[in-house]
């Protein structure tokens, strides 16, 4: 649960039915955030909604909550049976994966959809790095996902690089990859994500908004992964390769240096 969703959660809490004006108040969550917050609780349950004018909002049972619960456990235990099973048939009608030449393997696309999915790949990606890890996003909402991973490749001595935008919403994430050896740079990466490892293979992942989201209300602001939908070019074409690696290291060298954008960013806050 997000820092937002665990405020209004235990407002809700303590003060039983409320309007999401007076959960913004009480719990500190700006106006412009409360909504998609609460959203997001009923999304996962744990929260109710009464249709009234304005909307009243307030915590689900603890049973109903129990019972929730079970009901996702019961949910997952059914994929993951499910899965087995059709892994299970794949493993027999191909019994040992086919040779592909490797002058065809050097050209290869793939596409990949899905948030889950796509962070998955690219952690494995990551921690099977053996030289170099190019990392770009707009902003870090996936960070604590590859953290660990990330921790063991700069602790291995491979150096892990992002280019990120840099802002009052990203600058505790950036401070903590900082501390484990990242370097960083600041530019602007549009709504867009990725990874090229070792120099021979490209995640590019694009990050594009449901239908009724404007996306420049949540332009570098964490939290809002709900709100878009997600897909991911996997490629070693070495044409590519080689432009996107051009490309990022003209971005690296001309990109902001992450202190002195803090720097400007804490004395902005605390200017009237």
């Amino acid at each position: 649960m997000r820092e937002y969703e665990a405020k209004a959660w235990s407002t809700l809490l303590q003060r039983g039915v409320c309007t999401a004006e007076a959960i913004s108040k009480f719990s500190n969550i700006p106006v412009t955030r409360v909504y998609e917050t609460l959203e997001n609780l009923e999304r996962l349950g744990l929260v109710v909604v009464q249709r009234t004018r304005p909307k009243k909002y307030s915590v689900v049972s603890v049973d109903s909550l129990n019972y929730l619960i079970e009901e996702k456990k019961k949910r997952m235990k059914n994929e993951i049976e499910k899965s087995e099973k059709i892994l299970k048939e794949i493993k027999n009608i191909v019994p040992r994966p086919m040779e592909v030449p490797e002058e065809e393997e050097r050209d290869t696309v793939w596409i990949f959809r899905g948030r889950e999915n796509i962070l998955r790949r690219i952690n494995e990606a990551v921690f099977n790095a053996k030289r170099e890890v190019l990392i770009f996003s707009d902003d870090l909402s996936w960070y604590d996902r590859i953290e660990k991973t990330i921790k063991n490749r700069t602790s291995s001595g491979i150096p892990v690089k992002i280019l990120i935008n840099i802002n009052e919403y990203t600058i505790n994430t950036i401070k903590k990859a900082l501390s484990i050896g990242v370097r960083i740079r600041g530019w602007d990466m549009r709504n867009l994500m990725g990874a090229l490892i070792d120099g021979e293979n490209l995640y590019l992942v694009s990050k594009l908004p449901r239908q009724g989201v404007n996306e420049d209300d949540y332009y570098g602001v964490p939290g809002n992964d709900s709100l878009f939908s997600y897909s991911c070019l996997v490629t070693n074409n070495p044409i590519i390769i080689k432009m996107f690696s051009t490309y990022y290291d003209s971005f690296w060298w001309r990109g902001e240096n992450p202190e002195k954008t803090f720097l400007h960013i804490k004395w902005s806050s605390n200017t009237c």
